[in-house]
């Protein structure tokens, strides 16, 4: 009998410690420990440079990837300034961007999270608005430790330079009057233009400045630095190609989207942005371009598989449910994940050329039971909700995960979820679209 009880009492240990390893594993892979506080760590002899983030989360992206690489490029320890989360950050000049980051803190305003929406005191307008966060919750940027320097700050003002003993003397400016100012160029070659740029600022130049500090103004746009010397050409790719989202809830939430659809192998994902500045007015022509190229894409592969082909296809212009789609030829009747900042997108008539043409084309919140844990994520700083600041980066990353992915011309949104599609199958489609 006492052994019995025995084998019962090490069963329900067992069993225990299933339930904590179950837990511990969901609790990792659904919330994200955030990173808020950094320790300044400088020398004397250390030298940095920073920069003044601006507009949307994809345009700080490129400034940061800009940031770092001229940190390899000229052996400095970039301080990187936190990605700024809300309403898009107007370009201003140097001066006047500078100022009003510097007053972008909530250091004095933790009481503000204590209160309703409706109760907030005067000093509190504007809280829920906006958020930020340090780079790390986004990248994995241990990837470039040992390669690159770099040191997260935590705010924007200036007297935090004073953590790494730099002083008013020790900084020089690279100040822009204009968004496109200057570019920066490894070499000159027979073939360099200064294209939308006002001027050329050398690496070597940047190298000889004996100044503790560079402090850039925008570092924004794909084409800030050039490079001709092919072993920087090629670090820069690789750079870019290792700054994929690396946040846990994302990636679980995205497979959970992911799977629904069949896996990647059975679905394909488009983004298309519609809803401001020239994408809204040009929505009609980009739907047809995205349309013409997942055709093409699509006809390749049945090319490739037509002897396995079987079955007719869905009617135009009727909504099918996913699983009745699953059950069809991918060929045929082709599942499609839409990326969109429209919110409403089965409403928008200029969309129905899409639905018509495809009825098996699915959106983020068709997937209501996957996406559930999303909208519990906050910012424990400022206890911000970070859901309307994570549903585009799912939808980047399951767009991303389709077997062919198709994009909006001149959407650096599309761009990333290109570099993404490419990272993760490790090869490109068989229609070079243009982004």
């Amino acid at each position: 009998m006492v052994k019995y009880y025995r084998q019962g009492f090490i069963l329900l240990l067992f069993l225990l410690w299933l339930l904590c390893a179950y837990y511990l594993f969901s609790t990792i892979w659904e919330s994200q420990e955030i990173p808020l506080k950094f320790q300044p760590e400088f020398s004397t002899s250390e030298k940095y440079l920073t920069y003044l983030p601006h507009s949307g989360f994809h345009n700080q992206r490129i400034e940061l990837e800009n940031a770092l690489f001229l940190a390899k490029l000229l052996n400095r320890t970039v301080l990187l300034p936190p990605a700024l989360l809300g309403p898009p950050i107007p370009w201003r000049t140097f001066n006047s961007l500078h100022n009003w980051l510097s007053g972008k803190s909530k250091r004095s305003l933790g009481h503000c999270k204590n209160y309703k929406l409706k109760e907030l005191p005067l000093e509190c307008a504007g809280y829920e608005t906006w958020t930020k966060l340090p780079w790390r919750y986004f990248f994995d940027m241990d990837a470039f430790r040992g390669k690159i320097k770099f040191q997260q700050q935590t705010e924007f003002a200036s007297n935090e330079l004073a953590n790494y003993g730099i002083d008013a003397e020790d900084i020089h400016y690279v100040k822009d009057t204009t968004l496109y100012n200057y570019t920066i160029v490894d070499r000159f070659n027979s073939t360099f233009a200064l294209n939308q740029f006002s001027r050329a600022i050398l690496v070597s130049e940047l190298a000889d400045i004996p100044q503790k500090l560079i402090f850039f103004g925008s570092l924004f746009s794909s084409w800030r630095i050039q490079t001709d010397i092919p072993e920087n050409t090629a670090y820069f790719q690789q750079l870019r190609r290792k700054l994929v989202y690396d946040s846990p809830v994302v990636h679980t939430i995205s497979k959970r989207i992911s799977a629904k659809l069949g896996g990647s192998e059975n679905y394909y994902g488009i983004h298309l942005r519609a809803s401001d500045f020239y994408f809204a007015e040009d929505l009609g022509k980009n739907l047809m371009i995205i349309l013409d190229e997942i055709k093409q894409m699509l006809r390749t592969r049945e090319d490739q598989q037509a002897m396995g082909v079987s079955g007719s296809r869905f009617e135009m212009g009727q909504s099918h449910s996913l699983e009745s789609c699953l059950t069809r030829s991918r060929l045929r009747s082709p599942v499609i994940y839409l990326a969109t900042d429209l919110k409403n997108p089965r409403e928008e008539d200029a969309l129905s050329p899409l639905f018509k043409e495809f009825p098996c084309t699915f959106v983020y919140s068709d997937f209501k039971s996957e996406t559930a844990s999303l909208y519990d994520e906050r910012n424990p700083e400022d206890s911000i909700s970070l859901t309307p600041h994570l549903i585009p980066m799912v939808d980047s990353v399951v767009a991303s995960r389709g077997y062919f992915f198709v994009g909006t011309p001149r959407s650096t949104f599309s761009k990333y979820a290109l570099r993404l599609h490419e990272v993760y199958f490790g090869r490109k489609d068989p229609i070079d679209i243009i982004l």
